[in-house]
């Protein structure tokens, strides 16, 4: 009998030439495919992405590319298709890194994501400005903050 396997979302705008993105990269390329079903949303592609996706074998891979000239309506965009992506599939886990990808993961996760999604921050909270912090304290009740350094 075959088990199930662990249904994971990652969630990032793109993946452009970077330290948090060449580490979500290498997350995504070297999590064992036999216990998860690996699921990626790039929510805002802009242009093609520095690393290889067709790299990313067994990863199911949603893009959307917004269209907008208009920056409220880019963000309104990357919210519907955040929201409609982790709507449709039921994840077991949802994870993202960078303070507005995991910003928006949390504003649109529908309540059944409560203590589900799982958030990667690659320097300390005493670097973010006040007003980053008072989201990660609204936002905290129904996710887990993981920084790699102090």
């Amino acid at each position: 009998m075959q088990k199930h396997k662990i249904r994971i979302c990652f969630i990032i705008t793109n993946l452009n030439q970077g330290g948090a993105e060449k580490q979500f990269y290498n997350l995504i390329s070297g999590i064992n495919k036999n216990i998860f079903e690996v699921h990626f949303v790039l929510y805002a592609k802009q242009n093609e992405s520095f690393y290889d996706l067709k790299k990313l074998d067994g990863v199911i891979i949603h893009e959307n590319k917004l269209k907008s000239k208009f920056y409220l309506f880019k963000i309104i965009g990357a919210l519907n298709f955040i929201k409609k992506t982790i709507s449709h599939y039921d994840y077991n886990i949802l994870v993202s890194t960078l303070f507005m990808n995991n910003l928006f993961t949390r504003l649109v996760a529908p309540s059944r994501y409560d203590d589900k999604i799982f958030t990667l921050m690659r320097t300390s909270i005493q670097n973010y400005p006040f007003y980053y912090i008072f989201f990660e304290k609204f936002l905290i009740k129904n996710s887990y903050i993981i920084f790699n350094s102090n």
